[in-house]
C-alpha cells in the first residue's frame, strides 16, 4: 500500500473517534439535564446544621477509641457535664423565681390599692359633688324647655298634627310628671306589676338611700314571654305581648331599638317616652330625686336586673331629646343618671355632661365640675 492510502486510513479512524467522543458527551449531557432537580437553597443551611450535628456527635470508630480510655476519664467527663447542666438549671430557676417575686409583689400593690379605694370615703360624702348633681325639676321636662323656645301655640300645635283624630284627652290620674308628661295617643295607663321598694336604709355619712325596682309574679310571667318572643326573633310577638301588657317595659325598649332601625325616629323616641312615663309612676314616694332635701341622695344599682331599663330609658332619652336641641333638659338629665350610680356610672354618662353643659351655655357649671 502507498504511504497515502496509509493516511486516508489514519484520518477515517480519527473520524470515527471523535464521532464517538461526541455522541457519548452529547448522551451524558441529556443524561445530566434529565437527572437534573432544581435545588432549594436553604436546604444548604440543612446541611451546615446536619454538619455541626455530625462533628457534636463523634462516629462509630471516634467512640471505640473513646472507649478505649480509662474509665476515670469518662466519669470526670460525666460530673463536669453533670456541673455545667445544674448551673444552667440553677440560672434559669433563679430566673423563674425572680419573676414570679415580682408578680408577687405586683398583685400586692394591686390589693393594697383596692383596700385603700374601699376604705377611702365614697363620693356620696363629698359636699362639692352633692352640689354638681342638684337638679333643677323645671329643667327635667323637654316640653317645658320646647315652650320656652317656640311658645306654648306651637308645641300644641305639633301635638294635635300628631293626633288628626283629635279624640278626647285622657285624664292621668298619676301627679307624676316630671320627666315625661302623659299623651292623647297612649292607651290608659295601669300599673301591672312594676314597684319600686327601699333595699338599704339612709345611711347617717353619706346621707343616701337605695333604692331597687321588684317585679311582681305576674310581671315575672310577662318577662319571661318576652324572653322567649326575642328568641324566637320575631318582633311580631313582641307586638302581641304589649297588645296585652300595654307598658311593659323591655318590650318597649325593643320595639323601639326596631323602629330605629328602620329609620322611625319619631316612634322610637315615643316609645321610649312611653317607658320612661311607666318607670316614673312607679316610683317610691320616698324617692324624691327633685327636691334634694338636706343633701339626701338616692342610689340605684345597674347591676340588678330590675334596674337596669330605667338606666336605659333615661340615656336614650337623653339622645332624643339632644336631637331636637333641648340641651338643658339632656343636662339635667345627665345629671340625674349619674346621680343614680356615681362610682361606678355603667352608661358613661360623664362623658356626655360636658357637651351638654356647653350647648346650654352652663359655663359655670362645667368650671365647677372640672
Amino acid at each position: 500500500m502507498t504511504t497515502r492510502a496509509i493516511k486516508k486510513l489514519v484520518k477515517k479512524d480519527d473520524l470515527k473517534d471523535l464521532e464517538l467522543k461526541l455522541n457519548r458527551t452529547l448522551e451524558s449531557e441529556e443524561s445530566e439535564e434529565e437527572n437534573f432537580v432544581p435545588r432549594n437553597k436553604f436546604d444548604l443551611l440543612d446541611e451546615q446544621l446536619n454538619l455541626d450535628q455530625d462533628e457534636e456527635n463523634p462516629t462509630s470508630e471516634e467512640c471505640e477509641k473513646e472507649e478505649i480510655k480509662p474509665v476515670a476519664s469518662s466519669k470526670k467527663k460525666k460530673k463536669k457535664t453533670k456541673g455545667k447542666r445544674e448551673t444552667g438549671q440553677s440560672k434559669n430557676f433563679k430566673f423563674v423565681s425572680t419573676k414570679i417575686q415580682e408578680d408577687n409583689t405586683t398583685l400586692e400593690e394591686l390589693s393594697n390599692l383596692n383596700l385603700n379605694a374601699q376604705s377611702a370615703a365614697s363620693p356620696y360624702e363629698n359636699s362639692s359633688i352633692r352640689r354638681l348633681f342638684k337638679i333643677e325639676s323645671k329643667y327635667l321636662n323637654a316640653d317645658n324647655e320646647m315652650i320656652r323656645m317656640f311658645g306654648a301655640k306651637i308645641v300644641q300645635g305639633e301635638r294635635n298634627a300628631q293626633n288628626p283624630r283629635g279624640g278626647r284627652r285622657q285624664m292621668n290620674r298619676f301627679k307624676n310628671n316630671a320627666i315625661v308628661n302623659m299623651k292623647s295617643t297612649w292607651p290608659q295607663f295601669t300599673k301591672e306589676g312594676l314597684s319600686m321598694k327601699i333595699l338599704k336604709e339612709n345611711d347617717s355619712l353619706s346621707k343616701t338611700i337605695e333604692f331597687t325596682f321588684e317585679h311582681s309574679k305576674e310581671y315575672q310571667q310577662v318577662q319571661f314571654r318576652f324572653l322567649d318572643a326575642v328568641e324566637s326573633l320575631d318582633h311580631n310577638n313582641i307586638m302581641n305581648i304589649l297588645q296585652l301588657n300595654r307598658y311593659h317595659i323591655d318590650s318597649l325598649i325593643q320595639l323601639s331599638d326596631i323602629s330605629r332601625i328602620h329609620d322611625d325616629t319619631q316612634m322610637a323616641a315615643d316609645l321610649i317616652e312611653r317607658a320612661l312615663f311607666a318607670l316614673q309612676n312607679s316610683f317610691h314616694p320616698s324617692f324624691k330625686f327633685t327636691s334634694n332635701s338636706a343633701g339626701q341622695i338616692y342610689k340605684i344599682d345597674y347591676n340588678r336586673v330590675e334596674n337596669r331599663g330605667l338606666f336605659i330609658c333615661l340615656f336614650k332619652q337623653i339622645l332624643y331629646i339632644g336631637g331636637k336641641a333641648c340641651y338643658r333638659t339632656s343636662l339635667e338629665l345627665c345629671k340625674f343618671l349619674l346621680s343614680l350610680d356615681i362610682q361606678s356610672d355603667p352608661l358613661g354618662v360623664i362623658l356626655l355632661i360636658d357637651f351638654y353643659a356647653i350647648r346650654s351655655s352652663q359655663y359655670e357649671y362645667l368650671i365647677e365640675k372640672i
